[in-house]
């Protein structure tokens, strides 16, 4: 019989065997106000919330400083904004993960986030936040991934490549296989007295069998 599968965050037991796992959202409902977001967490707490999400990135992290028409919101709430005007307004404080988290322990409630890039990783490691939850956009970015669940970084993986880059490549390591294959050939015939010299071969003035 298959065991039915489950998870587990800071020891509670997580699954379809188990009660409800309530989440409360906080994100950027702080306004940018400090007691705003703690008076949210204590709501949350009170209403019988297992654990309450924060978001860790910063605008820097997650967007660039630009006003160009890709970088600018056309439309709905924020018409106008740039998206490191809107992330500037929406981001919370790193400074108040730490209290949050130690005001939740001691409602009883497990307070973890979604992290953008590897500082907010680090950043909840360093905290011992008790769980990661992935966005969705990053969901498919198997480089956070790998950071998240394996601390390790992937570089290949992180760098883009075009398929200029992938041929170039090839043909680069071509070369390098050739020349590194040629110099141990070289070496190996004259360590064996077949060339007075490897420019011998070159020049074809090896020496020959009688």
């Amino acid at each position: 019989m298959t065991a039915t599968p489950e998870i587990r965050i800071a020891g509670r037991s997580i699954g379809v065997d188990h009660p409800p796992y309530i989440i409360a959202e906080l994100s950027a409902n702080h306004l940018q106000e400090y007691a705003r977001a703690l008076e949210v967490l204590e709501m949350a707490a009170a209403q019988g919330a297992d654990a309450v999400k924060l978001q860790t990135y910063r605008p820097d992290t997650i967007t660039i400083d630009h006003d160009s028409p890709q970088f600018r919101i056309s439309g709905g709430l924020w018409d106008g904004q740039t998206l490191y005007q809107l992330y500037e307004s929406a981001y919370m404080p790193w400074e108040w993960h730490e209290p949050l988290m130690k005001r939740g322990a001691e409602l009883g409630v497990h307070v973890f986030s979604s992290p953008f890039d590897d500082t907010a990783i680090d950043l909840l490691r360093s905290l011992n936040a008790p769980a990661y939850k992935i966005a969705s956009f990053e969901a498919s970015w198997p480089v956070l991934a790998a950071i998240k669940w394996h601390r390790q970084y992937h570089a290949m993986l992180a760098t883009p490549l075009r398929i200029r880059d992938v041929i170039l490549g090839h043909q680069a390591y071509f070369v390098f296989r050739l020349l590194l294959t040629g110099t141990v050939y070289f070496v190996v015939i004259t360590a064996f007295g077949a060339v007075e010299s490897p420019l011998g071969v070159l020049a074809g003035t090896g020496r020959s069998g009688g």
